[in-house]
């Protein structure tokens, strides 16, 4: 399917079309990653390349967990100041931590300990969140004392756009999208975009 016009709206709540990509992938251009993906991803000599074709494209994001050495801290400014419904967590022997549902997506924070030998570069996160009224939310955050880091502009022909740092130094996007971003994600889910009927249907 077609993304959105790049001349109206552009933005997902995670994700990015092509009005926004010039924002969100500059210094990640197409052959720096190629070149990233071969270091990491070294190639299987022919003999020992699996037979097994892969079941199924990935196309539904799960989860997205945030880790930090001062977990609190982050807490207090997503659920605060940005206003997601975080709540503290705790399953079986697994040390507290927050979470909530953003949409299909389980958003959490937990500690930089819960996650030993894991990386954790300050500001190697970039999130983007969707924004119904944006006037409203930037007096908001002057109010708080969060400086933008630059005011908002035009994103498209019908979107608005600003961004943050959390605590961590993680840039936060947000986007208050126009009415065309409504009716491309009414499209992706009459063509097979929507979690629960992907479900549904494949477990019939």
């Amino acid at each position: 399917m077609d993304p959105p016009d790049p001349g109206s709206s552009s933005t997902i709540g995670f994700g990015v079309f092509e009005a926004g990509k010039a924002r969100h992938l500059r210094g990640h251009r197409a052959d720096t990653a190629a070149i990233e993906c071969d270091r990491l991803m070294p190639v299987r000599p022919k003999e020992a390349q699996m037979s097994v074709r892969r079941a199924e494209g990935l196309r539904f994001l799960s989860g997205i967990i945030l880790t930090s050495t001062d977990p609190t801290r982050l807490v207090a400014f997503y659920r605060d100041v940005l206003g997601l419904p975080l709540a503290d967590e705790r399953h079986g022997d697994s040390a507290p931590h927050w979470a909530c549902e953003l949409g299909d997506v389980h958003f959490a924070i937990h500690a930089a300990a819960d996650y030993p030998g894991e990386p954790t570069a300050v500001g190697s996160v970039k999130l983007a969140f969707m924004v119904f009224d944006l006037a409203p939310l930037v007096a908001w955050l002057a109010e708080s004392g969060v400086e933008l880091c630059y005011p908002p502009e035009e994103f498209g022909t019908e979107s608005r756009i600003t961004a943050v740092r959390d605590p961590d130094g993680n840039l936060v996007e947000l986007t208050e999208l126009g009415p065309s971003w409504l009716d491309h994600l009414r499209d992706h889910r009459a063509n097979g975009g929507d979690l629960v009927t992907h479900w549904t249907a494949r477990k019939r």
